[in-house]
């Protein structure tokens, strides 16, 4: 299992591979290993939110970008999930979603300066 989630990431994170739809594809065989931990599994959705996305493929990447934006604080440090909110936002704007990509860029903006405030303090 560690190899088979280590060759999928691999292939995902290359920066020789420019094209998306291969990182969709290998983003969707991870999310396929059995017994993958949760850490993975989100990983793997925030991947598949991002090359979606890129790929203009906005309602694919919808609940993708929906679980990263839910649960960002799982997510770990080496996960942005800045890049999650615009690409919700981007999918609910294709979607004629207007007021709820507008209420998610507020609580984004809203959520990013009180964690400046929290980190001025310390």
């Amino acid at each position: 299992m560690v190899r088979s989630i280590s060759r999928h990431l691999n292939r995902i994170e290359d920066p020789e591979e420019k094209d998306a739809a291969v990182k969709v594809e290998e983003a969707e065989s991870l999310l396929k290993v059995k017994g993958l931990p949760h850490r993975y599994q989100s990983l793997a959705k925030y991947y598949l939110c991002k090359y979606n996305t890129e790929l203009k493929e906005y309602g694919k990447a919808h609940d993708f970008c929906q679980f990263v934006v839910d649960n960002k604080n799982d997510l770990g440090e080496g996960v942005d999930a800045s890049d999650a909110v615009c690409a919700l936002a981007t999918a609910l704007l294709a979607e004629d979603k207007y007021d709820q990509a507008i209420r998610l860029l507020n609580d984004a903006l809203k959520n990013d300066q009180n964690n400046r405030k929290v980190s001025l303090r310390k």
